[in-house]
């Protein structure tokens, strides 16, 4: 897992005299948190990953925007996201908002249990399809699960060497993802029943199944009969995010996965709308500190996998020419234009 930085602490809640990180441990292919605040905010902070996560409400009065729709969640409540799931809790009044979050890279799960301890997840093949769908499951009344025993336990963790850490942490993963097993038909799945403010959830999931294509406020505001003014307003209000940088954010988050299975990265670039490469290497380079080439055929995957994936588009539909890349193909970037286009990033003294 990637280390945390300030950016990321800041889009799961900036801290603040009232908030305070009661634990918080990572190894290569999972992190563990557990953290109380009491500070209301004033947008969703929506953000998504190209990993798991799980979050489990201890206590708070808070609002979780997920995949264009916005669920109240209250105490001993889980969460579970599978990667690419657009998501952000708002965070109401001031009562204590106490939570336990668990990232983790699907390989933290052993191969022979990885399919089963998985299948409580809603998702199709390890997540990552009917992740763009915008598929997740809350679990409420989890009081009586154990779920908070085997969480608070694992605070023990912190004090492990980092070799410890690493054999140990999969177990405690394991040991959560179990005990939804029994309960898997009692997860609440996200449907349309649950909008709030029909407006923007609508706009937002249109953008959702429609990203990889040419998006202007322009377009959108004709689409839903509405002014510019107040379409942008609205977007903003829903994913506290211009309509550009969503769409930025939802394709480099698409991108990164698809290199991580050995997608070429032009490729890559191509499926998720980036018509010129020169763009998309820059909003790359900006997004994650490193090109695209970094991140190419770093994730292990079954071939079923990479089957599925290259097999459908972000709308889930079939598409009639699929072509199988092989996990490890890589695509040389053409070094003459990467040159110029790292010659004109800003240097780090250059950045706000």
């Amino acid at each position: 897992m990637p280390e945390e930085t300030e950016k990321s602490r800041e889009t799961h809640g900036a801290e603040s005299p009232r908030a305070m990180w009661l634990c918080n441990v990572i190894s290569d292919l999972c992190k563990f948190s557990h953290k109380i605040s009491s500070r209301v905010t004033g947008s969703y902070a929506v953000h998504e990953h190209p990993f798991y996560e799980l979050v489990y409400v201890v206590s708070g009065e808070v609002d979780f925007f997920i995949a264009g729709h916005v669920y109240p969640i209250g105490s001993c409540t889980l969460l579970t996201f599978p990667p690419g799931v657009r998501h952000g809790v708002l965070v109401r009044t001031s009562a204590p908002y106490e939570r336990y979050t668990m990232h983790f890279d699907a390989r933290a799960v052993g191969m022979e249990r990885r399919m089963l301890l998985l299948s409580s997840i809603p998702q199709d093949i390890l997540g990552v399809v009917t992740a763009e769908q915008g598929e997740t499951a809350i679990w409420r009344n989890m009081e009586r699960s154990g779920l908070a025993q085997t969480l608070e336990a694992m605070e023990t963790l912190r004090n492990m060497s980092k070799d410890t850490l690493a054999s140990v942490m999969p177990i405690y993963l394991e040991a959560v993802l179990a005990a939804l097993i029994p309960r898997s038909g009692h997860g609440q799945a996200v449907s349309a029943d649950s909008k709030r403010n029909g407006s923007q959830q609508q706009i937002v999931a249109w953008v959702d199944q429609h990203y990889t294509e040419p998006i202007t406020l322009d377009t959108l505001a004709e689409r839903f009969f509405l002014s510019k003014g107040y379409l942008s307003a609205l977007f903003r209000q829903a994913t506290g995010s211009t309509l550009k940088d969503y769409v930025r954010a939802r394709r480099m988050a698409h991108v990164q996965t698809l290199l991580s299975i050995g997608i070429p990265p032009a490729q890559a670039a191509a499926r998720v709308g980036f018509a010129d490469y020169t763009t998309f290497y820059r909003a790359y380079v900006r997004s994650f500190g490193h090109p695209p080439s970094a991140d190419s055929g770093v994730r292990e995957v079954d071939a079923l996998l990479a089957d599925a994936l290259t097999a459908r588009h972000p709308g889930g539909e079939e598409s009639e020419h699929a072509v199988i890349f092989p996990v490890d193909g890589t695509e040389n970037e053409d070094p003459s234009m990467i040159n110029a286009v790292e010659a004109a990033q800003p240097s780090p003294t250059d950045k706000a």
